[in-house]
């Protein structure tokens, strides 16, 4: 990648300053794309599995009446 390729324009610093005043965090997205992806994948299917897990656990608690 030449010199000119890795350069960040003023446009591209202000499209990252819009997205993380909309709230992404930029740098847990720059960390999760410094990761292959083997191992985003497997980090995804952990939160996945995470994910339904309580979601399964919620749909067995009982409901409460009002």
């Amino acid at each position: 990648m030449s010199a000119e390729q890795t350069k960040t324009t003023n446009t591209e610093k202000d499209e990252i300053a819009a997205a993380a005043e909309a709230g992404i965090d930029i740098d847990m997205l720059e960390a999760n794309l410094a990761r292959s992806p083997i191992e985003r994948i497997k980090r995804h299917q952990i939160a996945f599995n995470t994910a339904e897990k309580l979601r399964k656990a919620i749909s067995k608690q009982p409901t409460k009446n009002p």
